[in-house]
């Protein structure tokens, strides 16, 4: 790729060999179209913005956004700042990542789980694709984008960065959603759609693959699910609801949901609860949820300010829970085997 023009603060030669063993057991082992990997705090990070993403930079009254995310018990601080764009119209606009741009990242997560990833010398993990074949992917999951809605995502996630920091610890990680990038040519040149492109991913998701906190995730439940809102939901569940059963369901509230996946609380209660009631009979649409009520009400005075539920998954998410269990557990038997193999071989 060293014809390509990479931009980004760590310019380093590309390098396939650095953090090997563990890049392998991230790649899927039987390039199965339908496994790709969840993980576990930076895909509940809410990281996007859905209301109003994108604003003239003139009119722009904030250029960042603060939440937080509870993940047993620890509190993570999120930021995220737009990034700067000018669109075909002349004109510059702040823009936050929203719907698309986390279709395309899943999308190039997937395309890298499937052997598209390349790691570099500071320790990043990225991806090599062409607009074609990202193009393919979101299409063959009922998702169309054109050339240039695919050029804006990703020069939105390029410019636009994400501060996540562990509460306990002090930890952060703060950087742009794709720290750099490697052009092979914009629309307008030769075969350009067909040029191979890089990217970077975000430190977190570098360092998670690293620390082997990853699962197994049904890519094709991901990418089918039409609404935000019931995909947050899914990406929790398959992320933390680990023990998933018939017989315990998975517990949430509606305040968490809603701001834990990056949307407001204020508003009239109706409002909010028919945005979480539509999204959870999406997941029953979808085959993920086999029924789901309200458990109680929490109230102030004679206003309800917020629901917990209690949802059940059907058999088929179970078995994608069992399943995604032991091969997190195959994944760890395995490691242990090549770091004991990688001692042997330096004494040796």
């Amino acid at each position: 790729m060293e014809h390509l023009d990479v931009i980004g603060k760590a310019q380093d030669t590309l390098d396939t060999s650095v953090n090997q063993m563990n890049l392998d057991l991230f790649l899927s082992d039987d390039d199965s179209p339908d496994i790709t990997r969840s993980l576990r705090v930076y895909d509940l990070a809410p990281k996007y913005v859905y209301d109003n993403p994108a604003v003239l930079l003139a009119n722009a009254k904030t250029s960042s956004v603060e939440r937080e995310l509870t993940i047993k018990n620890t509190i993570y601080k999120t930021v995220i700042t737009a990034g700067n764009i000018r669109d075909d119209d002349g004109l510059e606009y702040l823009a936050f990542p929203s719907a698309r741009e986390e279709l395309v990242e899943i999308a190039l997560r997937k395309l890298a789980v499937s052997g598209g990833a390349i790691t570099t010398k500071n320790g990043g993990v990225g991806v090599q694709f062409s607009i074609y074949a990202l193009r393919n992917e979101l299409a063959a999951h009922g998702h169309a984008a054109t050339y240039k809605d695919i050029k804006r995502s990703i020069l939105i996630l390029r410019r636009a960065s994400l501060t996540i920091m562990d509460t306990k610890t002090g930890k952060t990680w703060d950087e742009n959603f794709f720290p750099q990038m490697a052009i092979g040519g914009w629309e307008g040149a030769a075969g350009a759609e067909y040029q191979q492109h890089y990217v970077s991913f975000h430190s977190l998701v570098s360092e998670s693959i690293r620390s082997l906190q990853f699962r197994d995730v049904n890519y094709r439940d991901l990418m089918m699910i039409k609404g935000s809102l019931a995909r947050y939901i899914f990406t929790r569940m398959a992320s933390i609801y680990i023990y998933a059963s018939s017989d315990d369901p998975y517990s949430p509230s509606r305040n968490q949901l809603l701001t834990e996946s990056g949307r407001r609380t204020e508003g009239a209660g109706n409002r909010l609860n028919e945005q979480v009631s539509r999204a959870l009979n999406q997941l029953v649409a979808q085959g993920i949820i086999e029924r789901w009520s309200v458990k109680r009400q929490e109230k102030t005075g004679r206003a309800v300010t917020n629901l917990f539920y209690e949802i059940f998954p059907t058999k088929r998410f179970i078995s994608d829970i069992i399943n995604a269990n032991k091969s997190y557990a195959h994944r760890m038997k395995k490691l242990g085997k090549k770091r004991i193999a990688q001692i042997k071989g330096s004494i040796a």
